[in-house]
């Protein structure tokens, strides 16, 4: 009898032995597996980090690479930001400066060497041909040319030459060293290979407009347009505020949602200072209540 308890005192013991271990590697397993995933999200947080980094190096160096005026120190100056011994660098003949920047692509196979395609929308002085539309307040007349026509008499027929606008595609070469971007060489100029979309509306927006819809949504823009109070013609919680500074011209076309017309699509043309006609395609949802319409919601997409 007390060899069989000795036994079984044993085995209990054994057993209890066991569920420990067993409770101890499950633990250390959970603790590994927190901690590798606390690393791989500080990881990945560095790395996102890193990439941001790359990508505006890379937009601001473009930028000043692209923004020129003849003066060869003032480029190198400029450039000397984001590179060791520029006295190298050659100015571009011309006179050219950037108006906005922007990323569209950055690709790399090592993690460390980044090719970074940048769009840059830039003005440059150039020659205006005969059929370039190019308003006079954008063609400047310099102290030269001035001279020029007081000595001919005004006679002389001085070539025009115009502030003029135009998308130029380039490739920054960036590497990361110590988990910081480093200019790796000179922009290169390349073609524009990115998807184009398209503009285009839904087919199902091919309802009839009533005319009280029709006044409904011509007062409504028109209020919208010039920064009036729109408390009668939103829903309630709406988050639709005014636009001020700008004009309605004319509702050029309203069609609705022939499967719900609680949803329209409207095309409008609107002015401010400065510019004479801008035409806005506007998809609005539109409640009805109590013999009336209120707009919920309106943007660039139909939902």
């Amino acid at each position: 009898m007390r060899r069989l308890i000795y036994r079984w005192t044993a085995a209990g013991l054994l057993w209890l032995l066991i569920i420990i271990v067993v409770i101890t590697s499950i633990r250390s397993v959970n603790i590994v597996n927190k901690v590798s995933q606390v690393a791989k999200n500080a990881m990945t947080e560095q790395n996102e980090q890193v990439i941001t980094n790359v990508r505006d190096t890379a937009k601001a160096f473009a930028t000043e690479w692209a923004t020129f005026n003849g003066n060869n120190n003032e480029y190198n100056s400029r450039l000397g930001t984001f590179l060791n011994k520029t006295s190298s660098i050659i100015a571009p003949v011309g006179i050219q400066e950037v108006m906005s920047s922007s990323l569209l692509a950055s690709e790399s196979k090592n993690s460390r060497d980044y090719r970074v395609k940048i769009l840059l929308h830039v003005r440059r002085l150039s020659p205006v041909e005969g059929n370039t539309n190019v308003p006079s307040s954008l063609i400047p007349v310099t102290r030269d040319d001035l001279v020029k026509i007081k000595d001919s008499q005004y006679d002389i027929q001085l070539p025009a030459i115009g502030w003029q606008n135009y998308l130029l595609f380039v490739e920054v070469p960036v590497t990361v060293i110590n988990n910081q971007p480093v200019i790796k060489g000179l922009p290169v100029i390349v073609s524009n290979n990115n998807k184009k979309g398209e503009i285009s509306q839904p087919k199902q927006y091919d309802g009839v407009v009533t005319p009280d819809f029709a006044t409904f949504i011509n007062q409504f823009m028109s209020m919208y347009f010039t920064g009036q109070a729109l408390s009668n013609f939103i829903m309630s919680g709406s988050n639709i505020q005014p636009i001020n500074g700008w004009n309605l011209l004319s509702i050029d076309e309203i069609k609705t949602d022939s499967e719900k017309p609680t949803k329209a699509c409207v095309r409008v043309t609107v002015s401010t200072a400065g510019i004479e006609k801008i035409t806005q395609i506007i998809y609005i949802k539109v409640q009805a209540v109590r013999g009336s319409y209120l707009i919920e919601d309106l943007g660039s997409l139909p939902e």
